[in-house]
């Protein structure tokens, strides 16, 4: 599994090791807690505006999941829209985290 980060402003691909995979893969929010995490970090709009231009299984998975797994392809695509690294994701779920409901 590779994974984008950002040093000295310039974008880098690695593969991650294990132990990085186990830590991402195993990440979760509810719907509620993600969306607040992205109007917080003023990416609401952006996030919604790149899911109203996706396919359709996109539009129905930001619909109706209520759970958002920081490995699911829905993530994945948004992030990528976004251009956000996955530092930047990984961020946001722990934002998202945060949030009490």
């Amino acid at each position: 599994m590779k994974m984008v980060t950002t040093h000295n402003g310039q974008r880098i691909v690695r593969e991650m090791t294990e132990a990085e995979q186990i830590e991402r893969l195993g990440v979760s929010v509810t719907r509620a807690q993600g969306r607040v995490a992205l109007h917080n970090a003023g990416l609401l709009d952006s996030a919604e505006a790149a899911v109203a231009a996706g396919g359709k299984v996109l539009q129905i998975t930001w619909e109706d999941a209520t759970i958002w797994y920081r490995k699911s392809a829905m993530i994945a695509d948004i992030a990528d829209a976004l251009g956000l690294t996955d530092d930047d994701v990984d961020q946001l779920f722990k934002d998202a985290a945060a949030v009490a409901l």
